[in-house]
């Protein structure tokens, strides 16, 4: 069944209509008939709706996918590893298809420009993604070396699905986590839920369709419910959930935390960021300038990643101020369905006004603004223009909170030792950038860095092989690489006895007579 009611390949043009859900192998509206309205953040237009679940109706998918997972005995959890990802990869084939399609109705839906929607997403997500199946973990239990002690015996490790688990990706990379998130568990064999942000959810229907036209993959595996606040609690609240991966804001999370905690649900989340960028004295500055602004306003600034706090010393600070502001005047702001756009439109109506309330704190508490992009005249949407901001101190809320908007804020440091400190100095710890000319010097710098990932003279390069997660609010546990798919499995240890001695050596301790 296809869900979206209109194939053209310009986001202008997309209508998608009354999206459904997927629930127990049918498309399916919500039992409480409630609907959301699904914005064009390019233009504001309304282009669909979404239903906004209840209780209900994750309930029923939950109890659906746990009878299909049935303790691992179930159709799908019994096939082999290799036998799933020969089924998931007739999905990104499927997908590979309708990469025009996927592009536009991620850019309609999430406000991305085409350019992006286009390269990272429809076209780089199933690549991506098709990796991460590669290096699922065998079903083969691993041997271990034979123990003598307390007698001989043979041990092995095996790596088991969870059971089901919700799947919950972000709304500034729909397509791309909807994807990641449900392959990567369902390859391990689990059950699947699937519940995307009500900002980015089009593309998520997308999948659920290609998904469900596997005729390998047994209906009550995969569902696919939409909504909003109701259904995220009764979701994570689940007693029959064992495995939650969501991506996403800070309260957000302690909100799962708090409603996981009572079934002691296993948790992956991937959070915030207030990444630093620290530019050292001997950084190459035509280098450095374009990759500060690729680290900040990469899709408008939306991004967990994002380099959102500039670290430059006192001596170069203005030199390199003046060279920001100048190539912040070539980004062309505009119509995201452009594929001359270079900077589009944020997510909705409530981001434009987040953004430009920390901003106005910001000249509040003392800082300026010291460039901003135009934005021109006509356009419709959500828009809020590339913005730096100078003078800002670290203990400013523009420095502490994650703004989640093309804000880049500007900090001088007197000495590398002061950069350490005020990059620390934060409740996040996902990522950060270091700007030198001297590698060994930068790996130094590296290391003393509380985060989970620093890009040395770059930034923003993920990697399906390579594990991504943060330290402090910044989220539990890793997505990506082997770590990151491990995380939806279980790990069973074996222990065989060879001694072929009764009664056993140990057992003296209880039966001594």
């Amino acid at each position: 069944m296809e869900t979206t009611s209109a194939r053209q390949q310009s986001p202008r043009d997309v209508r998608v209509g009354d999206l459904r859900m997927y629930i127990e192998g049918d498309w399916c509206d919500p039992a409480n008939g409630r609907r959301i309205p699904i914005h064009n953040p390019g233009t504001g237009e309304v282009i669909g709706t979404i239903p906004d679940a209840g209780a209900d109706d994750v309930d029923r998918a939950v109890r659906a996918a746990d009878a299909a997972f049935a303790d691992g005995a179930g159709e799908w959890a019994s096939r082999t590893v290799a036998e799933r990802r020969v089924i998931l990869d007739r999905v990104l084939v499927t997908l590979e298809a309708r990469v025009q399609e996927i592009a536009a109705l991620e850019s309609a839906d999430a406000g991305m420009t085409i350019r992006n929607a286009t390269a990272f997403h429809a076209e780089g997500a199933p690549a991506f993604v098709r990796h991460t199946l590669e290096q699922a973990p065998s079903d083969v239990p691993q041997g271990l070396p034979l123990q003598e002690v307390p007698a001989l015996s043979a041990n092995y490790l095996r790596r088991e699905p969870i059971g089901v688990v919700a799947c919950m990706p972000p709304s500034n990379a729909g397509y791309m986590m909807s994807l990641y998130k449900a392959l990567a568990a369902l390859v391990c064999g689990n059950s699947v839920v699937l519940k995307p942000s009500p900002l980015c959810a089009v593309t998520s229907t997308v999948v659920a369709e290609a998904i469900a036209a596997e005729p390998e993959i047994p209906a009550d595996v995969f569902h696919l419910v939409l909504g909003d606040v109701e259904a995220g609690e009764a979701l994570t609240s689940h007693s029959l959930v064992r495995k939650i991966s969501f991506t996403g804001s800070v309260p957000t999370a302690k909100r799962i935390m708090a409603a996981a905690a009572p079934n002691l649900t296993d948790l992956t989340l991937e959070l915030g960021g207030k990444g630093p960028a620290i530019v050292c004295d001997d950084a190459d500055l035509d280098q450095a300038v374009d990759g500060i602004l690729w680290g900040v306003m990469w899709v408008s600034g939306q991004a967990c990643i994002a380099g959102s706090r500039l670290l430059v010393s006192e001596r170069r600070h203005d030199e390199l101020l003046d060279r920001l502001k100048s190539r912040l005047a070539t980004i062309k702001v505009g119509d995201p369905a452009d594929p001359d756009t270079d900077f589009g439109p944020v997510a909705s109506a409530d981001a434009v006004k987040r953004i430009a309330h920390y901003v106005d704190s910001a000249v509040y508490q003392g800082a300026r603004i010291a460039a901003q992009g135009v934005l021109p005249e006509g356009l419709g949407g959500y828009f809020y223009p590339p913005t730096i901001i100078d003078g800002v101190t670290n203990d400013m809320d523009i420095a502490r909170d994650e703004v989640f908007g093309p804000v880049l804020s500007v900090l001088t440091y007197r000495d590398i030792d002061d950069a350490v400190r005020i990059a620390n100095n934060s409740d996040f710890g996902l990522s950060a950038t270091v700007w030198s000319g001297d590698n060994v010097a930068a790996m130094a710098i590296a290391r003393r860095l509380r985060v989970g990932t620093v890009w040395i003279n770059e930034h923003h390069i993920l990697n399906s092989g390579i594990p991504f997660g943060g330290y402090k609010h910044s989220g539990i546990g890793r997505e990506f690489g082997l770590q990151g798919i491990e995380a939806f499995t279980e790990l069973k240890h074996i222990h065989l006895d060879l001694s072929g001695s009764t009664p056993n050596p140990a057992w003296a301790i209880l039966l001594g007579h």
